[in-house]
């Protein structure tokens, strides 16, 4: 399910209508391992911002975690939730018009600050991607009114980790000593139409070299634009080709 690298790299939405019985992952292995890291990112990082952020829509998705959550959570209030969860939450929301991350509670950041995105609209916050936004006023309100979707987003990274925060030191490809996993990050948008906002739950995952279809990779990261391989820190990417694919 999460071998999305398969189908090549994409800057389209590729948004998946699910129910709310799938937004949370049911089969976790991995959880154990996540909450360690969460634990530490906590201690270290920046991770908790907030912008004109209603306490109404705290106790919203506080309800709604609570009932659909994977595991029995023995806590109450959002920052305790969010703190006990495997996942990322961000909340976005419509007003008067314009469109702002409101409530931002990230851990696992891939290379970005998290208190550079709060307040910012959804064009704003995904300006480095390089992707055709102009229609980013109907992707918004496509979930905050059209219900729930899915999506994934994937990068290659070099350390079994699940936390890529700019602050850390992290790994770059060392064709001497080398070793690659794929990360991939499963987003969820869960709209709440009746108060014009929407809650993004983002959740990492890591898929180890011995599980990767390499030559598959290796012919997704060939056929990047040169934006997308910077946006991507594959800048020396025909040395990682040739240690996924050597001919």
């Amino acid at each position: 399910m999460y071998h999305v690298y398969k189908e090549g790299y994409s800057t389209l939405p590729n948004l998946k209508k699910i129910s709310k019985e799938q937004v949370f992952e049911k089969s976790i292995t991995d959880s154990s391992i996540i909450q360690i890291e969460k634990k530490e990112a906590i201690k270290k990082q920046n991770y908790f911002f907030e912008h004109k952020n209603p306490i109404e829509f705290y106790e919203i998705c506080e309800d709604f975690i609570l009932n659909n959550y994977n595991r029995k959570l023995h806590c109450g209030g959002y920052l305790n939730i969010a703190k006990k969860i495997d996942e990322d939450l961000i909340i976005h929301r419509i007003d008067d018009e314009k469109d702002y991350a409101s409530s931002i509670h990230v851990c696992f950041p891939s290379g970005w600050y998290p208190e550079e995105k709060i307040g910012k609209s959804f064009i704003e916050i995904h300006q480095p991607v390089p992707m055709n936004l102009k229609n980013s006023k109907k992707l918004v309100e496509a979930i905050v009114y059209g219900g729930i979707f899915e999506r994934f987003v994937w990068s290659v990274v070099y350390e079994k980790k699940y936390n890529f925060h700019p602050k850390l030191n992290n790994k770059k490809f060392n064709k001497n000593e080398p070793e690659i996993f794929v990360k991939v990050e499963r987003q969820v948008t869960v709209g709440f139409p009746e108060k014009n906002f929407c809650l993004f739950i983002l959740r990492q995952y890591l898929i180890e070299e011995k599980q990767l279809d390499k030559k598959r990779l290796a012919e997704s990261i060939r056929n990047m634009t040169e934006e997308q391989k910077e946006y991507k820190s594959l800048q020396n990417f025909q040395e990682i080709i040739d240690y996924l694919d050597p001919q």
